[in-house]
C-alpha cells in the first residue's frame, strides 16, 4: 500500500491545497475499495506492507530539489513527523511493516526488498497513489528484481484518470498483470 498519505490524499494536505483533484471522484473514492481490500487481506493473513514518503531537504537529491523549486512548490511533501506524512484514513496494525522512502520508487534507497524477501514474498499487489508515480515505479522496480507484480487498478488512484489509464496499459504490456479487487480477492 503505496502513499495513501495526508499530503497526497487529503484536502487540506500538500496536493490539494496545490489545486490537484483528490475529490470523492479521484483519490479520496478509491480510499473505501482499498479499505475494503486491506481487511479482506487481512482476513486471510496476507502480509500488508505500507509504504510512505518522507521528503525532507535532507534525503532529497539535487534534482528533486531542483524540480521542487522549478514547480514553484515552496517546500516538499510528507515532512517526517507532520501531519501530511501520516497516513490518510486507514492505519497499519500491529505487527504491519511500515516503510519509509525517499523516493517515488519504494525499493530505492530503503529496506523494502530485504523486507520483502525475509517473509518469503513473491509476488505483489500494488496499491495506492499515484498510479502513475510511486505505485508504477515501485512496480517496475518490483519487476526487475523478479516480483510477480498486480496492479489492482481499482485501489489506485491518482488526480488525473488518463494518467491512471496510461499505467494501467504500461503495466498490462510490460511489467505485470492489472486486475480489480474482486479478481484478485
Amino acid at each position: 500500500m503505496v502513499d495513501v498519505q495526508n499530503d497526497f490524499c487529503h484536502d487540506e494536505g500538500w496536493m490539494g491545497k496545490g489545486g490537484r483533484n483528490v475529490s470523492l471522484r479521484n483519490v479520496q473514492a478509491m480510499v473505501p475499495r482499498l479499505r475494503r481490500f486491506i481487511d479482506a487481506a487481512r482476513d486471510r493473513r496476507t502480509p500488508i506492507l505500507w509504504v510512505r514518503g518522507a521528503y525532507d531537504e535532507v534525503f532529497l537529491a539535487a534534482n528533486q530539489r531542483e524540480m521542487i523549486q522549478r514547480r514553484g512548490y515552496g517546500r516538499a511533501s510528507c515532512l517526517s513527523g507532520t501531519w501530511g506524512q501520516e497516513f490518510y484514513i486507514l492505519q497499519p496494525k500491529e505487527g504491519e511493516v511500515v516503510v519509509t522512502k525517499h523516493r517515488a520508487d519504494a525499493f530505492e534507497g530503503s529496506n523494502f526488498d530485504g523486507i520483502l524477501k525475509s517473509k518469503g514474498i513473491h509476488t505483489l499487489l500494488m496499491t495506492g497513489v499515484t498510479t502513475e508515480c510511486c505505485v508504477e515505479s515501485a512496480a517496475r522496480h518490483g519487476f526487475f528484481l523478479g516480483y510477480h507484480v498486480v496492479l489492482v487498478e481499482d485501489c489506485c488512484a491518482t488526480y488525473d484518470p488518463a494518467l491512471h489509464e496510461g499505467t494501467k496499459r504500461i503495466i498490462d504490456e510490460y511489467f505485470g498483470v492489472v486486475a480489480g479487487a474482486e479478481e484478485v480477492q
